[in-house]
């Protein structure tokens, strides 16, 4: 048997042939597979290049909101919010006052305030800004991307998620656009960009059982 660099000697081990040959040699080549599988679903949430499609950008609402939770733009809402506060109480104030002087002083106050109102409402907006940049699509809690298992049957796999908004992110929906992990099509298919990595994995599967039942494996240390 041969392939992937992998030569197997399998005279004088009629047991072993039988057994080579059995569902286990399936099992194991598939679950060797499923490990590729898995692999790669996880990966493609901070390698680009393991997704099966280019995943879109997200939305400038949800974008947003993703970038108001960072420290940065946190601290700019607290004294965008101060500086509001007290423009609007310099503002009546100004309404307010008795004389040219108190007035002149309330206005004063206002201009400085509303200035420091401005001021951190565009640090808020560049530090939402630089928050949506930062963030790693579908990654929040990370519970997506460690949700995944893989479970051979001998004739495929299984493969599923412990968290139930799996499928629309893979699938997409009417109103979220598809950002799929797993490296199949829409019909179930294994794509070609997968495929090596997971036929050479099948093999070294296959090889490192042949090994442990005796057999000599060239091209395996």
């Amino acid at each position: 048997m041969a392939g992937s660099g992998f030569t197997i000697d399998v005279r004088n081990f009629s047991a072993a042939v039988r057994r080579l040959s059995s569902r286990e040699l399936a099992e194991t080549a598939s679950l060797a597979a499923a490990d590729i599988i898995k692999g790669r679903a996880e990966g493609a949430f901070r390698h680009p290049e393991l997704r099966p499609a280019p995943w879109p950008p997200l939305a400038t609402r949800t974008a947003t909101a993703v970038g108001m939770r960072t420290k940065a733009a946190q601290a700019a809402k607290k004294k965008e919010a101060a500086a509001r506060a007290k423009a609007k109480k310099w503002r009546e104030k100004a309404n307010d006052a008795k004389t040219e002087k108190a007035r002149a002083k309330a206005l004063e106050n206002l201009a400085k305030w509303e200035s420091k109102g401005r001021d951190a409402s565009a640090a808020k907006k560049t530090a939402v800004e630089k928050g949506a940049a930062k963030h790693s699509l579908l990654i929040d809690t990370g519970n997506l991307m460690g949700s995944f298992s893989v479970v051979s049957s001998g004739k495929g796999w299984k493969i599923t998620s412990s968290v139930d908004y799996a499928p629309y992110h893979q699938f997409g929906t009417s109103k979220m656009p598809a950002r799929p992990m797993l490296p199949f099509d829409d019909q179930g298919n294994l794509l070609d960009a997968a495929k090596e990595d997971v036929e050479t994995a099948m093999m070294q599967g296959v090889a490192k059982m042949a090994k442990e039942l005796g057999f000599r494996v060239k091209g395996m240390k």
